[in-house]
């Protein structure tokens, strides 16, 4: 019986010994996202965490306002680039469509119709009856009235524009052809668009 109880002492005494042995094991094993483990990872509810989250946030908020205010600012910009665009062209498109004054190379008809149309020698070979305008708005011929008296029996010829300027010229109070009234008188009579008739224009020989 003694020799038993001894064993079983020995048996007992073997058995806390392993389990001392294998309780240090456990404890290393223990998994690394445990708070307070030795690898220190912090869980979820760890207060160093919360506040990290909380500085993200305000860091993403701020740059959100920021490039808020940057794509105001850029279409207020660009609104205003366009309305000062729209006033240019308004201002541009008055200068366009409206002439203010006359300008010194530039002359008008009503000082020149009816008045006489002088030679180089500055003899009175007829009186400027009429312009023939293109589609373009370019003077084609200068319709000058030549013979008869008072309009009465007068012919119209149309002498084209750029034999004008070349032979001649106009100002803005006279009318200078290089021809003679011969010339003028034998000319073909100008025929307006559906008449088969001269000398319908007519003209006022008064100065």
């Amino acid at each position: 019986m003694k020799c038993i109880t001894t064993a079983a002492a020995v048996l007992l005494l073997a058995t806390a010994a392993q389990a001392e042995q294998a309780s240090p094991q456990v404890q290393q094993s223990s998994p690394p996202g445990n708070a307070g483990s030795s690898l220190g990872t912090r869980g979820p509810g760890d207060p160093g965490a919360m506040r990290a989250e909380e500085s993200n946030r305000a860091s993403r908020d701020r740059t959100a306002q920021t490039t808020q205010g940057q794509m105001g600012t850029q279409g207020t910009q660009g609104q205003k680039g366009t309305e000062g665009q729209m006033r240019d062209s308004d201002r541009m498109g008055s200068s366009e469509r409206f002439r203010q004054t006359q300008g010194p190379d530039q002359w008008l008809v009503a000082n020149l119709w009816n008045k006489n149309v002088y030679n180089s020698s500055g003899e009175s070979i007829g009186n400027l009856n009429d312009l023939v305008i293109d589609k373009d708005g370019r003077i084609a011929a200068v319709v000058v009235g030549v013979g008869g008296f008072l309009g009465l029996g007068e012919k119209n010829v149309a002498v084209d524009y750029n034999h004008l300027k070349q032979n001649g010229g106009i100002s803005p109070d006279r009318v200078t052809l290089n021809m003679s009234k011969e010339d003028l008188s034998n000319a073909p009579s100008f025929q307006r668009h559906g008449s088969s008739s001269g000398g319908i224009m007519g003209g006022n020989t008064s100065r």
